[in-house]
């Protein structure tokens, strides 16, 4: 069990963490009747903000003030992505666009920009066959809908867009995979594609934790569900 920033994990292998905002029926419903709705919006929008600097602290981009990481009892400093992704960690954030994917850059640059050392020829050059086969595993893993693998990220569809990234992050093996509204604004049809791949991963001894504001979605695809308000 370790703490971060005074919020509660469990992180053990092979199991399936999530983290949850939780709203009460009857306190949205009091809210509304007495006219605070703005006040209940800005309070689920503050819940949330916590939950993904929570993720950011583990990835280290964002300041830790105190705590620990331990993954299966080795310690994990993570003071930066670089050094995160390294331990085995990967994150997937909240904003696909402003800090998922690099919207000029193709399909292939945009999937092997977070393993470009593994395609390192001779330490001078990148090896364009490695990256063309790592990009094309991923295109047919994740079901990736592409014309061509330098079609532009930015024209793909929601769904497809993350899949990219999803994509980019298994090429690194992560153990920890830290997701943060994973299928916000996708269709139907992506998002169970996603919960599969979670499962999977899951399944495969991988650690992922999800922090999700959509309920059902984490009653289909959770093993536990953590609570945080007020920082714990």
């Amino acid at each position: 069990m370790e703490t971060i920033s005074n919020t509660l994990f469990w992180i053990s292998n092979g199991l399936l963490v999530p983290v949850v905002v939780l709203l009460l029926l009857f306190f949205l419903r009091a809210i509304i009747l007495a006219g605070g709705f703005f006040g209940e919006f800005y309070q689920r929008m503050k819940l949330q903000k916590q939950f993904t600097e929570t993720l950011e602290n583990i990835f280290g981009i964002a300041t830790r003030k105190s705590g620990t990481i331990k993954l299966d009892g080795k310690v994990c400093t993570n003071r930066n992505a670089r050094e995160s992704i390294k331990n085995g960690f990967a994150l997937l954030t909240e904003e696909r666009r402003a800090t998922g994917i690099f919207g000029i850059l193709s399909i292939r640059e945009n999937t092997v920009i977070s393993s470009l050392k593994k395609h390192k020829k001779k330490g001078l050059y990148l090896s364009e066959k490695s990256m063309r086969e790592d990009t094309q595993w991923s295109i047919d893993a994740m079901h990736t809908k592409t014309p061509t693998q330098e079609t532009k990220i930015r024209s793909l569809s929601g769904g497809n867009q993350q899949k990219v990234i999803l994509g980019r992050w298994l090429l690194t093996n992560p153990e920890v995979l830290l997701l943060d509204e994973p299928t916000r604004g996708i269709d139907v049809g992506a998002k169970y594609e996603i919960y599969q791949l979670i499962l999977d991963l899951a399944n495969k001894n991988k650690v992922v934790m999800v922090v999700s504001s959509e309920m059902p979605e984490l009653l289909g695809i959770c093993d536990r569900i953590l609570v945080m308000s007020g920082g714990r």
